[in-house]
């Protein structure tokens, strides 16, 4: 519900489960994405559970968030997975975990992960050893400096929308063709949502 309020004060385009009722930037979507980050991981967090050390009882499982670039290094067929911080200030970390096939998709663009830090070093990637970061998802934020933003894709009656991953539904003007075959795919569009610049698929459609 808290999500739900969230994007109904913004008066975005994107309105949780109901549908659409103006068109917005797609700055304006990572606007209310960003606002209610927090309470997306406070929820992700309590149906994640790990055991607790010594004990047989399952406790929630407290997530990271990181924004950065995906960038792949290495050689085939021995690469990694690194999301590189905005913030320079902020070392590199390694990428991991189940959702990493899908992340890899994402190589250049600049995401927000989901997940948790690790003590554990990937020294394959540099000598000194490189943080763990198990990511348990993730979302596009932008390309090249242009705002971005992933879901999965829907047809609308005549039209087409993204459901994004807090189950809020954005309006598509103009879906590029190459898409037009890739409903039910995850996809991300760059620009306007009227007429998005780029775009490409994260992952097929099951």
């Amino acid at each position: 519900m808290a999500i739900r309020r969230a994007l109904l004060m913004t008066g975005a385009v994107c309105v949780a489960v109901s549908g659409c009722r103006r068109e917005a930037s797609v700055p304006a979507v990572l606007a209310v994405l960003d606002a209610v980050t927090d309470t997306v991981t406070a929820q992700t967090a309590k149906i994640i559970t790990g055991t607790a050390p010594g004990g047989d009882a399952e406790s929630p499982v407290a997530l990271d968030t990181l924004r950065g670039v995906v960038q792949i290094v290495g050689n085939e067929p021995v690469t990694s997975v690194l999301l590189v911080p905005r913030d320079s200030a902020t070392a590199p970390v390694v990428l991991r975990g189940d959702a990493l096939s899908v992340v890899r998709q994402a190589n250049g663009l600049d995401v927000m992960v989901q997940g948790q830090r690790t003590a554990e070093r990937d020294v394959a990637s540099s000598p000194g050893g490189v943080p763990v970061f198990v990511v348990a998802a993730f979302t596009v934020r932008a390309a090249d400096g242009v705002a971005a933003v992933d879901g999965t894709l829907e047809q609308r009656g005549p039209g087409y929308a993204l459901r994004l991953a807090n189950d809020s539904v954005c309006v598509i003007g103009t879906l590029p063709l190459a898409l037009r075959d890739a409903v039910g795919a995850r996809v991300y569009l760059v620009g306007s949502l009227n007429a998005p610049s780029s775009w490409g698929v994260l992952r097929r459609r099951e």
